[in-house]
């Protein structure tokens, strides 16, 4: 069995970075064999220093060679290239992602039938949806 596990970036060591390494950590341990996919290269020590968690043996698939700090979010659209990448190459039966940003894949998943898992840490949508419970002046005052 095998799976891919999806997040923009390892390196930051929050919440969403926990969940996703112990995502890992769980699908190794029941058996799975598990690739990473990454926008950036990042440092597995780094991850295991944080976190207790040995990712060593995780194959890693990245995009970018390091975070480049500016256009953060526009940077976020490129995780679909190693993301194509890696479920072409493994063929997985699950992918889990984090983020929005697997609707390239859904055609995949139906020719190579795996599941994809979505957890979502920060729901983009609903972020930048506009409030109709606040009132703006329309003359600008």
């Amino acid at each position: 069995m095998k799976a891919v596990v999806a997040h923009v970036r390892w390196d930051r060591g929050g919440g969403g970075e926990l969940v996703d390494v112990y995502t890992v950590k769980t699908l190794l341990e029941v058996g799975y064999d598990v690739a990473i996919v990454s926008l950036t290269r990042f440092d597995k020590d780094k991850i295991k220093e944080l976190f207790g968690i040995d990712l060593s043996k995780v194959k890693v698939y990245s995009f970018l060679p390091r975070y480049i700090p500016f256009l953060g979010q526009y940077q976020r659209l490129a995780l679909i290239n190693p993301l194509m990448k890696a479920v072409k190459r493994l063929r997985p039966d699950i992918v889990f992602i984090d983020c929005e940003l697997y609707k390239p894949i859904a055609k995949l998943k139906s020719r190579l039938s795996f599941k994809i898992l979505e957890y979502i840490h920060f729901p983009y949508h609903r972020s930048f949806e506009r409030r109709k419970d606040l009132r703006f002046p329309s003359n600008g005052t």
